[in-house]
């Protein structure tokens, strides 16, 4: 066998043993430390940095920075969705279609909520729902 950091076999064997030690951290971890699933609350700045399409006409716009996007469109009759390729939030209140997502990560009803609060605070929200990539409606 040649040992030679440029073998392939020498290459395949060595990710297997790195495979498995990470594999013994783990069980490690959720044997020593805990099992549980560790997820929190993260903050979300929506403050967009950038507004790359606006329509004074409307009040329609298209705003976003480097983790967040934030869209509306005049209310319709069926909603609306932009096309975007991350999981987003889609809702209506009564003069506006709004859609709110995020880049890296994902959003979640409470933060939602708060956005909405932010935004239109008081006023009432109907079809709100959530869009994943692959296109499934989530209610």
């Amino acid at each position: 066998m040649n040992d030679s950091i440029a073998d392939p076999e020498f290459l395949l064997l060595n990710r297997e043993r790195q495979f498995a030690l990470e594999r013994d951290r783990r069980h490690w971890f959720t044997t020593a430390v805990t099992e549980v699933p560790l997820r929190t609350r993260v903050p979300m700045d929506f403050t967009p940095d950038r507004v790359p399409s606006h329509d004074p006409q409307t009040g329609a716009f298209d705003a976003g920075n480097d983790l967040t996007m934030l869209s509306r469109r005049p209310r319709s009759a069926d909603g609306w969705e932009p096309s975007w390729g991350a999981r987003f939030y889609v809702w209506s209140n009564p003069d506006w279609d709004w859609a709110a997502g995020m880049l890296r990560g994902d959003l979640d009803d409470d933060t939602i909520a708060g956005l909405q609060a932010m935004l239109h605070p008081g006023e009432p929200v109907d079809r709100q729902r959530r869009i994943d990539k692959d296109g499934r409606r989530r209610r």
